[in-house]
């Protein structure tokens, strides 16, 4: 979530960013309060409450909300059994990006949760390199 409210904080001038990576981020904060019931005191503590009492809150800190002031390319990693960050997060950024024009990539891991194993994470931050590395 703060990775993309920073870039689109920093999305013009010389020290813009460049290139937005998203690892298993999560999209949607309202979902997530649905998704994971063992957040809910957490994120009502944050927010000043549930998302029925203070949508505004929630909207202002869903990354999807923020798509539209993004500037850079995006390269999405998920992976496909997440059970932190839900999968359809990854998914439904990458397709709001889409629509919206930015410039996206998804890697999608098949089979990994939230935490990759050793030799997929390797490859996947190999991956990762050579996505920020290109044009």
């Amino acid at each position: 979530m703060n990775a993309v409210h920073t870039a689109t904080f920093f999305n013009e001038g010389p020290h813009h960013v460049h290139k937005l990576v998203l690892w298993s981020g999560v999209a949607d904060v309202e979902r997530t309060y649905h998704e994971r019931t063992d957040l809910r005191r957490t994120l009502k503590r944050i927010l000043g409450g549930s998302p029925r009492a203070v949508p505004e809150a929630y909207l202002a800190r869903s990354p999807l909300a923020a798509v539209s002031k993004l500037r850079c390319p995006v390269l999405i990693m998920h992976g496909t059994e997440d059970t932190q960050v839900n999968y359809s997060h990854g998914t439904r950024m990458y397709h709001w990006l889409k629509r919206r024009g930015i410039k996206v990539t998804f890697h999608a891991y098949g089979g990994q949760n939230h935490w990759f194993h050793d030799n997929i994470h390797a490859a996947a931050v190999n991956n990762m390199f050579d996505w920020l590395a290109s044009p």
